[in-house]
């Protein structure tokens, strides 16, 4: 089952790019509404982060959490017809399970980084495009690879980037996200 999972994963991977949708190797926590990609190679602290969000903005009466997790490591993203991307989720979600059957706009991708501190910074284009090519699988056929590229060349254009060094503590969460919000509102 294995195996038949990983083979079927590949398959789709290779020819998405034709239906405008592509993996990232991310994480992607969705909030009021909001998707923000983490992205960044394994053991870094994806999981550690998005179960920051959560712990930080826990929900309200009835609700566990106003974060949710739509999927733990490889979403994929997908070009809506307006322009904008959005994230969903898909049964390849690490090694924790984290996944939901479900979708959110695409607003923000964070590639992270451990370090001693917490910062976090606007990400180059040509930064952010290399990192987001870090990762998807590509197809045999050049066609589809240089689809490939021009939906992360686009994604790019329209989704703000960010690196994020940072420690695994809320004050990493606390600083993402009042940036984040600041740049979705045009205060940066």
């Amino acid at each position: 089952p294995e195996a038949e999972s990983y083979l079927l994963y590949r398959r789709i991977c290779e020819i998405m790019p034709k239906y405008g949708v592509f993996l990232l190797h991310a994480a992607v926590v969705e909030l009021d509404g909001r998707g923000y990609a983490f992205s960044a190679r394994r053991g870094t602290g994806k999981s550690t982060h998005t179960e920051l969000w959560q712990t930080r903005f826990q929900g309200h009466a009835g609700e566990r959490y106003r974060a949710t997790v739509i999927n733990g490591d490889k979403p994929l993203i997908r070009r809506a017809p307006d322009g904008r991307f959005w994230a969903y989720g898909t049964p390849w979600c690490g090694k924790e399970g984290r996944q939901m059957n479900a979708g959110c706009p695409l607003n923000a991708i964070c590639f992270l980084e451990q370090a001693p501190y917490n910062r976090i910074e606007s990400c180059p284009t040509a930064d952010a495009v290399a990192g987001m090519l870090d990762a998807p699988v590509y197809a045999e056929d050049a066609g589809l690879r240089d689809r490939l590229a021009a939906l992360i060349g686009q994604a790019v254009r329209v989704t703000p980037a960010y690196r994020l060094s940072c420690r695994p503590d809320e004050e990493a969460v606390r600083l993402a996200f009042h940036t984040l919000e600041q740049a979705r509102n045009g205060l940066i």
